[in-house]
């Protein structure tokens, strides 16, 4: 099977815009990597935080990583 990340994006944006804390860490890693969306470490940040606020924990730890990473 042929992986569609942009594709993939998509489905992602649609779930996490419905609150999905999983699909929004999905996203916000999709942001950090440029991985089928246009690389952009603030909407990563964006996405993570509100997976992190969600209870997400994998979310907060990446989170944190990409704070390390941007310098904040």
């Amino acid at each position: 099977v042929e992986k569609d990340m942009g594709k993939a994006g998509q489905w992602f944006r649609k779930a996490a815009e419905q609150g999905d804390p999983e699909a929004q860490e999905s996203l916000g890693l999709l942001y950090a990597e440029g991985s089928g969306v246009k690389k952009d470490l603030a909407e990563a940040e964006k996405w993570l935080r509100k997976a992190a606020d969600l209870g997400n924990e994998n979310a907060r730890a990446n989170l944190e990583i990409l704070r390390t990473v941007r310098g904040k």
